[in-house]
């Protein structure tokens, strides 16, 4: 699937995992998007918190129209299935960044309500993502950054088979105010392993 292919289905795609459902968002998850972007204790290891008005104008820009253009985030939230097979709760998201249409490299990025942390959701939504863009959309590389004191999330990345590329010493700042380090992780087509 080229990218023009999926910019033409993307308000419609729905990739589902056995528990989760995950999809473009749409109007329906401003408000709990919104929430979570107004979280400390959820955007902890991403970035500072912030205004209400940034928040809305940020998750807003996910909900218009995506065009597929390097740059522009895409973000797919995932919903827990309910026992007749409909989306319901939404529990959090991954995004993708096309970064280079030229080189098919592709950033991914996750955030799960801490309530369903521990769970799998994460690891369960990311692994179906990173399968589709393998798979489907013939990505070459796939991308992922955290800062070094967040664990879970580059456990997670290891677990999806990345491997670690790059640290880069004091790169940003979070809502502590101190320098963090931060990783990047990669992983290519020729390494990507379906179990």
């Amino acid at each position: 699937m080229s990218i023009e292919k999926l910019v033409a289905q993307i308000n419609t795609l729905k990739l589902e995992t056995e528990r989760l459902v995950l999809s473009k968002i749409t109007v329906n998850d401003f408000d709990t998007m919104v929430a979570h972007e107004q979280n400390e204790k959820l955007m902890r290891y991403i970035r500072p918190i912030t205004s209400l008005e940034k928040s809305k104008e940020k998750i807003q820009l996910c909900i218009d129209d995506w065009l597929g253009e390097e740059g522009q985030w895409l973000m797919l939230v995932a919903h827990l299935k309910s026992e007749s097979s409909q989306s319901n709760e939404l529990i959090g998201m991954v995004c993708l960044n096309f970064e280079s249409l030229e080189f098919k490299r592709v950033e991914i990025g996750y955030r799960f309500h801490y309530d369903f942390h521990g769970k799998g959701y994460a690891f369960e939504a990311a692994k179906c993502v990173r399968d589709f863009l393998f798979e489907q959309v013939k990505i070459h590389k796939l991308l992922a950054y955290c800062v070094a004191d967040h664990q879970a999330s580059y456990s997670l990345m290891e677990k999806l088979g990345m491997q670690r590329e790059a640290c880069l010493r004091q790169h940003s700042k979070l809502a502590d105010k101190k320098w963090h380090d931060e990783l990047i992780y990669g992983l290519l087509a020729q390494d990507h392993h379906t179990k």
